[in-house]
């Protein structure tokens, strides 16, 4: 696999976090789930595997959200579980 320029990591990671302020707060696109591959999706990664930092995050932010009775989305309508 080819390495990407820091530049476009950083753009990349910047698409991600973007991508997170608007699924995490119910922002979903039509049909959507509010997951990992719609976090992808959104930020226009193919991968999200070299930012695991960044999905981690997400995926506990999310669960948060859960856990407190805020969901974005219905439980067992996301893309990916925790």
């Amino acid at each position: 696999m080819p390495r990407i320029s820091d530049a476009d990591r950083a753009r990349n990671e910047e698409a991600i976090r973007s991508g997170m302020g608007r699924l995490l707060p119910g922002e979903l696109p039509a049909g959507g789930k509010c997951g990992v591959k719609t976090l992808a999706a959104e930020a226009g990664v193919t991968s999200t595997s070299p930012y695991q930092q960044l999905c981690e995050e997400f995926e506990r932010r999310l669960k948060t959200q859960r856990d407190e009775g805020e969901a974005p989305d219905p439980p067992g309508r996301s893309d990916r579980t925790a």
